[in-house]
C-alpha cells in the first residue's frame, strides 16, 4: 500500500517497519530472504564452503522472532553474490542465473522510477533535488553517478544515467544488453521456435531502450506516466521465459 503524499517521517517509518515484518507480503525483505534461503538449501551441495557459511546466517535472519534489517542482511548478500559470481560454472544455469537478476533489476528500476517521478505530472520544475538523489540511491546508481564525473543532480542528467548511459551496469540500457546477451547463448535444440521468440522479444526491447531519447524522457516528465513506461517489455520478457523454460510439463489427455 503506498504512503499517503501528507505522511510524516514517523508515519514513513512505521509502515516500512509493518512491511518489513510481514511475511506475507510478496514482493517484501521477509519473502524474498524464505525464498532465497529454501533455494540454497536445495542447491548447497553444489556451491563452495563461503556459501554455505552464508547461509547459515541468512537462515538465522530469517528465523529470528523480529524481521532483520536491511543494513544488517547487505554484507552477506554482497558476500553470496561475490562468491556466486566466482564459483559457479558459466553455463546455461548460470545464464538463467543472470537472466533473472537483470530482469528484476530492470524492473525495479522501471517501477521505482514511476514512482518517484510518475504522479508529478508539472514538468521539469516539480522533480527536486531530493527525489533524484532518493531515485539514484535507491537504483543502487548514486555513487557511480557521482564517481562518473556528474556533480549536479538535474533531471536530464540523472534520467540519461540511468535510461541512456551503456556504461552504468544498473542502467536499464546496459541491463537490455545484458538480456540480449544472455538470451542468445541460450541452447535452442529443445524448443527452437520459443527460444527464438524470446529473443526478438530481446531484440526489441534492446531497440526501444537505445532508441530512447533524452528530450523525450525529460519532456516525458510532464505526463502523468513519464517516457520509460516503454521499458514495460521487462515484464513480458520475464512471463515468457517463465512460461516456456519453467513451465510443468502438461500430460496428454487421457483417451476414453
Amino acid at each position: 500500500m503506498p504512503a499517503p503524499p501528507d505522511a510524516d517521517h514517523a508515519e514513513l517509518e512505521a509502515m516500512l517497519a509493518a512491511a518489513l515484518a510481514r511475511p506475507a507480503l510478496p514482493s517484501g525483505l521477509r519473502a524474498n530472504l524464505g525464498h532465497l534461503v529454501r533455494n540454497l538449501e536445495q542447491a548447497k551441495v553444489r556451491l563452495p564452503p563461503d556459501a554455505w557459511r552464508c547461509l547459515r546466517h541468512l537462515r538465522a535472519a530469517a528465523e529470528a522472532p523480529r524481521p532483520p534489517a536491511p543494513a544488517a542482511l547487505a554484507p552477506e548478500l554482497a558476500a553470496l553474490d561475490s562468491v556466486l559470481r566466482e564459483a559457479i560454472a558459466h553455463d546455461t544455469a548460470w545464464r538463467f542465473l543472470m537472466l533473472g537478476r537483470h530482469l528484476e533489476r530492470g524492473q525495479n528500476l522501471v517501477a521505482i522510477a514511476r514512482h518517484l517521478l510518475g504522479p508529478l505530472g508539472t514538468g521539469v520544475e516539480a522533480v527536486t533535488e531530493f527525489r533524484l538523489q532518493s531515485l539514484l540511491h535507491l537504483a543502487d546508481c548514486l555513487f557511480s553517478y557521482r564517481s562518473s564525473g556528474h556533480g549536479v543532480f538535474q533531471p536530464a542528467q540523472v534520467l540519461a544515467w540511468l535510461f541512456v548511459a551503456p556504461e552504468n551496469p544498473r542502467g536499464l540500457r546496459f541491463l537490455a544488453d545484458q538480456i540480449n546477451l544472455h538470451l542468445t547463448g541460450l541452447p535452442d535444440d529443445l524448443a527452437p521456435r520459443a527460444v527464438a521468440e524470446l529473443r526478438t522479444l530481446a531484440f526489441r526491447l534492446l531497440s526501444r531502450v537505445r532508441l530512447l531519447e533524452l528530450p523525450a524522457l525529460v519532456a516525458g516528465l510532464a505526463r502523468p506516466r513519464p517516457s520509460c513506461r516503454r521499458a514495460g517489455r521487462f515484464w513480458r520478457s520475464s512471463d515468457r521465459i517463465t512460461q516456456i523454460h519453467f513451465r510443468p510439463p502438461e500430460l496428454p489427455a487421457a483417451r476414453p
